[in-house]
């Protein structure tokens, strides 16, 4: 088993432990209030009974005391209700707070079922609304995320090097509203005369069919997708090709692109940025290029939002998510669907509402908070068993 996968695999299984526990704490908990409700009630009245038949007698034989009727009854009685009244107050807390938990899963559940998340289109059933991913097509993540894009009603335009197998994904007549971005590794005039070309794309009049009026079109969102394969190894034994090319595609060429024209485009359009990175919060041994890429671009998404404050930018950490390819396996992880909704959800979130770090996928938020104080030892002997401490 992959080493990270296998890490995953304790992680979720210690998580599912303790989620049992605090559900069996509660039941506990609420049978053991329960009880004690039904053994003090009895008691209470008897305590109540015998209280009230001796002071009867005591009044009785007292010939220096005039007996007020039901002066010591409404005291003993209303003492003995607060007892009862805290009792029950704890026990509905505790059932209250039960069922609100479980009507609030069930309202988000059926959110996600009867919630389209259909993108916004013009009073002729025209599509407006342009996304643009900067991210290799043949990456599965970017080609999944874009087909979902352009399902929900989005125009959505991803980069690409024009090369033969890019061009073959973007002939597909299957997804016609997925189209190319042409942009260049290292010509970087090239890429900034591309950006102005899609302003200008952009903001021409677009007839959708004929007899329709002419409309303009909105950049809604720009997303950068990184690779999510990354190679493993010791520094010295990636190759320098392999090295460079991971740099050049998923650090060098997304800053030229902001820097070369992509910030001003965002401003114009008042578009929103999400970049989507691993989770890597504990450096990894033997995983280089994912922890410079991931730690890059969690510093970009911060410092872009520190020089351009108005810019809607956010950071998706990404944990376990289900592929088609790995729904068998031992480790389960969130489903596609929820990182398409959670993505949807970003692109049209209220600016007031913004957050500059969101998570998604099983373990993100756990590792990103607890994941820096893994011992570091404890983490390089685990990984030295598959590629030896040479």
């Amino acid at each position: 088993m992959d080493p990270v996968d296998k890490t995953f695999d304790i992680i979720y299984h210690y998580s599912q432990k303790i989620s049992n526990n605090a559900q069996f704490g509660y039941n506990y908990l609420k049978h053991n209030v329960e009880n004690a409700i039904n053994k003090v009630t009895p008691t209470i009245n008897e305590n109540i009974n015998t209280s009230l038949s001796n002071t009867n007698s005591s009044i009785n034989n007292s010939s220096s005391w005039k007996y007020k009727p039901g002066l010591f009854k409404s005291t003993i009685l209303s003492s003995e209700r607060r007892g009862l009244k805290s009792i029950a107050l704890v026990s509905s807390l505790l059932i209250l707070s039960y069922y609100s938990v479980k009507y609030i899963q069930k309202q988000s559940n059926y959110y996600n079922k009867h919630n389209k998340r259909r993108a916004k289109r013009l009073a002729n059933g025209a599509r407006k609304e342009v996304v643009l991913i900067i991210g290799s097509i043949s990456e599965p993540m970017t080609r999944f995320i874009a087909q979902d894009l352009e399902i929900r009603g989005f125009i959505v335009y991803v980069t690409s090097f024009n090369s033969q197998s890019d061009n073959k994904f973007f002939t597909n007549e299957s997804f016609s509203d997925i189209k190319s971005l042409i942009i260049s590794k290292d010509n970087y005039e090239f890429n900034q005369q591309q950006i102005n070309k899609f302003d200008y794309l952009l903001n021409s009049n677009h007839i959708p069919f004929e007899g329709a009026n002419p409309n303009k079109l909105n950049l809604i969102s720009v997303i950068l997708i990184p690779d999510f394969y990354y190679p493993t190894g010791k520094f010295h034994l990636i190759s320098q090709n392999l090295l460079n090319e991971s740099i050049v595609s998923n650090i060098n060429l997304p800053i030229n692109l902001f820097q070369n024209g992509l910030v001003g485009l965002v401003e114009k359009y008042e578009s929103n940025i999400i970049v989507l990175s691993p989770i890597t919060s504990s450096l990894i041994p033997y995983h280089f290029i994912e922890n410079l890429s991931s730690k890059v671009l969690s510093e970009l998404t911060r410092l872009l939002k520190l020089d351009y404050p108005n810019l809607n930018i956010t950071n998706l950490k990404i944990g376990l998510i289900n592929y088609k390819s790995n729904k068998k396996g031992l480790m389960k992880g969130n489903s596609m669907r929820k990182l398409f909704y959670k993505i949807f959800d970003l692109i049209y979130k209220n600016p007031k509402n913004w957050k500059n770090l969101e998570y998604i996928g099983v373990g993100a938020r756990f590792l990103s908070i607890f994941g820096g104080i893994i011992p570091e030892w404890l983490i390089r002997n685990y990984f030295n068993n598959y590629f030896g401490t040479l």
